[in-house]
């Protein structure tokens, strides 16, 4: 009679694991869920009834990811290493079952998939193998649909000196980025009230801007804010509206009181994505002279910077090399050349201003030119004055401002001042 761990034939191969299931998740790492949520799915798969008298040596696991329920296709499987259950004294032999020939194994395998797409169906088939080979393909579990809730990605920027903190302790073993990336996580999940497994920051590198004319080192780190099974469209926006806030505020809770790491959080700087059809927003701060420029040119400035570049400029070259060549067959040097043709230049320039002036004032002084400046400039425009408009006491009109009398008061009204002044005489003689 033979045994299966020395002979290896066809039965000592293990049977199909069972049928996989949506179930909750309880890795820590993970955010807390039924099963599904936005971007995770857990399936739980029953262990092999009979692994053919030999130990397990992996799973293959296969997922099916489509658009609809029937539109999609299985990947090539990823493989899950095993061994067998260290037996303790604390050992709870209720989650396990024992084969013989193969030792002590869980009753049920767990795992996650993270970081998939929304609103999309999975579902799972699984493989065991043993060293006498795999067994046949497991059932398929029931399709499962991941939530259509967002999870945004957000950049935002730590003021250290990246290189310093990044890269140049080769003895650090990425100790540093470790610690800088848990106590953000920390400090975030403990202003916004959520567990610290919501919050993954999944890539970390340096750069640097200037700012007021000052180099201004930064680390910059991208993150998820992740969904659970409860989740909303209202409670993550009020989670990244939180999280904007206390960034581009320079006097945030964070920066100023709860913060360790987070006390070099950049104000000035925050990106945040949420995919599909939304817009993402982006936050640079600017000293307020002018809004941010467009990435593009409008189309009148680009027509109007073609002509420049390709007509004007090309044209005036070319109207200048003869006298650039007749002036070095002179013997003289590139830059006397340069700074001659700039006087030139000015010179026209001046000739030009002059002539301009000289026919805006001729223009201003016909009878067309001045009717238009009567249009254009009410406001200079001399007013038509009456003797009886010109105050007695003080020979000015009433109301008088200089600017109707650029040329002084008119004869009219001088004649009425002098009328009046002779009549005050007269009243002080006759002691009136």
């Amino acid at each position: 009679m033979s045994n299966a761990l020395d002979v290896r034939t066809e039965q000592a191969k293990p049977i199909a694991p069972g049928k996989p299931y949506v179930s909750a998740n309880t890795d820590p790492n993970v955010p807390t869920s039924t099963g599904v949520t936005m971007s995770t799915v857990t399936f739980t798969f029953p262990t092999p009834s009979d692994m053919g008298g030999l130990p397990l040596l992996h799973y293959k696991i296969f997922l099916w990811r489509g658009s609809s329920k029937t539109d999609g296709s299985y990947d090539e499987g990823t493989v899950q290493l095993l061994s067998p259950e260290v037996i303790t004294n604390t050992t709870d032999f209720s989650q396990l079952v024992k084969h013989d020939g193969a030792g002590w194994w869980k009753k049920t395998y767990t795992v996650t998939f993270l970081r998939l797409p929304r609103n999309t169906f999975f579902k799972l088939k699984v493989q065991a193998a043993n060293v006498a080979g795999v067994s046949t393909m497991s059932p398929e579990s029931a399709l499962v649909q991941t939530t259509n809730i967002a999870e945004p990605i957000i950049h935002i920027r730590l003021l250290y000196e990246g290189k310093k903190i990044l890269y140049d302790d080769a003895m650090d073993t990425n100790q540093t980025v470790n610690g800088i990336n848990e106590t953000f996580v920390k400090e975030w999940a403990s202003y916004l009230g959520i567990p610290s497994n919501r919050i993954n920051v999944f890539a970390l590198h340096d750069g640097h801007i200037y700012r007021l004319l000052r180099r201004t080192y930064f680390i910059k780190l991208s993150l998820n804010i992740l969904t659970t099974s409860a989740s909303s469209d209202v409670e993550m926006e009020v989670l990244t509206s939180k999280f904007r806030g206390q960034t581009v505020d320079k006097n945030s809770v964070m920066r100023t009181r709860d913060g360790m790491i987070n006390r070099k959080l950049d104000w000035g700087y925050i990106y945040i994505d949420w995919g599909g059809d939304k817009k993402p927003i982006e936050y640079i701060w600017t000293l307020g002279l002018a809004d941010k420029p467009e990435e593009r040119l409008s189309g009148g400035a680009a027509i109007a910077l073609g002509i420049i570049i390709f007509v004007l400029v090309p044209t005036a070259i070319y109207n200048w090399m003869p006298f650039y060549l007749s002036e070095r067959a002179k013997g003289k040097e590139i830059g006397a050349i340069i700074v001659l043709t700039i006087k030139i230049w000015i010179g026209i320039m001046i000739i030009f201003y002059l002539h301009v002036k000289r026919l805006c004032i001729q223009f201003g002084e016909s009878p067309m030119g001045k009717r238009l400046w009567k249009i254009c400039c009410p406001c200079l425009k001399k007013k038509e004055m009456r003797p009886e408009d010109v105050d007695p006491m003080t020979g000015m009109p009433f109301g008088f401002d200089q600017k109707y009398f650029p040329d002084g008061m008119p004869p009219e009204a001088m004649a009425k001042y002098e009328e009046n002044m002779r009549l005050e005489k007269e009243r002080a003689l006759r002691g009136d």
